[in-house]
């Protein structure tokens, strides 16, 4: 019983200690103003927009071919494939029209 007291006060330091250098980390970001300023720029912002458009299409696209292998085919073990594939779409995309605006 004594050992199970000793690793419950273990756990609730290694929580406070977690909990502090989360709450640090995070609080730090709010003075890196340099940052936040090239994360917000207007071409940032529009790049991001078409990103965020292109990425809608895809995976709407990928969840309509899931409903038609699924109900049409009956592939409802294999048809969850068309979501990691349209991420991966949405990666390429990303890619690309960063590398158009940049």
């Amino acid at each position: 019983m004594q050992e199970e007291f000793y690793y419950g006060v273990f756990l609730l330091f290694a929580a406070i200690g977690v909990g502090v250098t989360v709450y640090v980390g995070l609080g730090k970001e709010k003075y890196e103003v340099d940052a936040y300023n090239r994360e917000n720029s207007p071409n940032k912002l529009e790049a991001n927009k078409a990103v965020g458009i292109w990425c809608g299409c895809i995976m709407l696209l990928a969840t309509i071919l899931f409903f038609v292998a699924g109900f049409v085919f009956r592939l409802w073990q294999v048809c969850w494939v068309v979501f990691p594939v349209g991420g991966l779409f949405c990666g390429i995309a990303a890619l690309v029209l960063s590398a158009k605006k940049g």
